[in-house]
């Protein structure tokens, strides 16, 4: 007969691990996150704790720290792990009791004078404590002192909107001044407490305070609605605010968009003489004497601009030097037919060379007006008058 397997020791957690809020069976959070490695070790990025002024806040802080890392309960209660846990699951403890300590040991630097004077011994070589810390802090923190409730009672009937980033922030610092002043016994009736809100809100718009001021003293407007008022607004204020940077950016972009040639908007001409987009496939020559492309070679050219050919003599006392806005009506299509410009004073060739250029839907940037422009602002035969 086969000897019975040897009995199995008792599972991890099977008797409390603490004290007697610990229930039999239960674990710490982060001890069931990790079995095989051991906790990393990260204290975290937390505010300083001042004291009171930002206690709230930065307690809010280490629980999502300590929810994060699975340590909160290090805090909630007195965490002890049994005899009887393996060594690998007491180092996983250890480690993890160590973290927790670190992360508010290293976020309230301020305030350790301020602990150690309400009798809180550091031994940085044995006691670290998370728990002890926490109930430490709890206790002595929002204890306020007489200076600073003075402090605190001055800063509240001398706020003003100016020193805050906006107005919600400086609505969220008078209310909050108002409930710790409350809580230290402090009463004051709602019509200073409006008085002092609205002050604090003149160098704002002193305009609409007025206005405030005389509802209040007509009895239309009450404490209640004075809240009201100034939350609608700050909510204003941050819509006009995000309004404004929305348009600015918009314009931004416009202006880069403007600015910025676009790849899509035309075709680099291949003669490295020109370089310019077209909107279309170029299929007349390049000329350098006009840096057009229109048909023909340089003897074209030179009737299209004969302003431009270096051996003709171009009169300057000619009527199309003189008034070339003439000639450019002379050439609108919209005053007279095509037909009619045949009559004009110039041979044939040269004419539907000119009519080769109009029609031609290769030429970019207007040049097919500037070359007809240049036709009849310049001389010709007027062997059909």
């Amino acid at each position: 007969m086969a000897n019975p397997p040897p009995p199995r020791p008792p599972p991890l957690g099977s008797a409390p691990i603490g004290s007697a809020q610990a229930p039999n069976g239960w674990l710490p959070k982060f001890m069931t996150m990790k079995t095989t490695q051991s906790v990393k070790f990260d204290i975290g990025q937390i505010q300083q704790l001042q004291g009171h002024q930002n206690w709230e806040e930065w307690k809010s802080e280490v629980a999502m720290t300590m929810d994060y890392y699975g340590l909160l309960d290090f805090l909630r209660i007195d965490l002890k792990i049994h005899v009887s846990a393996t060594d690998e699951a007491k180092e996983t403890f250890r480690q993890g009791r160590l973290q927790a300590y670190a992360i508010l040991r290293n976020h309230i630097k301020p305030v350790i004078p301020k602990l150690q004077a309400c009798g809180h011994t550091f031994d940085e070589f044995s006691d670290r404590d998370p728990h002890a810390l926490w109930q430490a802090l709890k206790q002595i923190i929002p204890a306020v002192s007489e200076f600073s409730k003075g402090d605190m009672v001055r800063e509240f009937h001398s706020m003003d909107q100016e020193h805050y980033d906006d107005l919600q922030a400086y609505f969220t610092r008078y209310n909050w001044l108002w409930a710790t002043i409350k809580s230290m016994g402090i009463t004051m009736d709602e019509y200073t407490r409006s008085t002092i809100l609205l002050k604090g809100l003149e160098s704002y718009d002193r305009h609409w305070v007025e206005n405030q001021r005389d509802l209040m003293d007509s009895g239309l407007l009450d404490h209640q609605g004075i809240l009201n008022k100034v939350m609608k607004l700050a909510d204003r204020q941050q819509l006009n605010a995000h309004l404004a940077v929305n348009k600015k950016s918009s314009t931004s972009s416009t202006t880069s968009t403007q600015s910025s040639p676009s790849s899509t908007t035309g075709i680099k001409c291949s003669d490295p003489r020109c370089g310019r987009m077209h909107n279309g496939k170029v299929t007349n020559p390049y000329h350098e004497a006009c840096g057009r492309h229109h048909p023909g070679g340089d003897a074209t050219c030179y009737k299209l601009h004969p302003e431009l050919n270096p051996h003709a003599k171009i009169p300057r006392t000619d009527s199309s030097s003189v008034n070339p806005q003439a000639n450019r009506t002379a050439l609108s299509f919209d005053s007279a037919p095509i037909g009619g410009a045949a009559n004009l004073a110039y041979d044939d060739d040269v004419f539907f060379s000119l009519m080769a250029v109009v029609d031609c839907d290769t030429c970019e940037d207007n040049s097919t007006d500037e070359m007809g422009f240049a036709l009849m602002a310049s001389p010709g035969d007027n062997r059909d008058q």
